[in-house]
């Protein structure tokens, strides 16, 4: 009898934990601090107008909720009149274009003590990718690693007010 209580009691944790993070992430984010950005971006082995750009660009970053497991990321560049946009899943793999527009397989983990989405990425230049969304006292911290070249660049971003957009 008490493992099925502890047994409930932890689905019930778990799924307090998972519908935060799902909820959390949602609206727009405005960049507040980066580090190692540029080092990240020169590895990306992207096109030479996106590296250039890449670098001087101060993202807004969005997430629009489209479905239970589906969401949109829209990256606001202040140069750029349309926002980049990429598919993000947090039930199964799938495939998406990366930011240097390759074709990439995603697969998504919701840890299940909190507020954190990871995110395994391969079939880009980078080599396989780690990210980390992961939101700590309000702030959003987004935090890649190329896995094979040990360059990992994080990016905190705050809640933008909407009341100005």
């Amino acid at each position: 009898m008490k493992f099925s209580k502890i047994l409930l009691a932890s689905f019930a944790a778990t799924g307090f934990a998972l519908e935060q993070i799902r909820e959390a992430i949602v609206g727009r984010w405005e960049l507040i601090d980066s580090e190692n950005v540029a080092e990240y971006i020169n590895n990306e082995k992207g096109p030479m107008m996106y590296t250039v750009f890449a670098k001087k660009m101060t993202p807004d970053l969005e997430y629009i909720k489209l479905e239970e497991n589906s969401y949109l990321a829209k990256i606001h560049l202040t140069m750029m009149p349309n926002p980049m946009k990429i598919p993000m899943r947090l039930d199964e793999e799938y495939e998406h274009k990366n930011p240097t527009s390759e074709y990439v397989k995603s697969v998504p983990e919701v840890r299940q003590d909190g507020m954190e989405i990871i995110l395994q990425t391969k079939g880009g230049s980078e080599g396989p990718v780690e990210q980390s969304l992961k939101i700590v006292n309000d702030n959003l911290i987004h935090r890649m690693t190329m896995l094979e070249k040990d360059i990992t660049a994080t990016r905190i971003y705050k809640r933008k007010n909407t009341e100005t957009l």
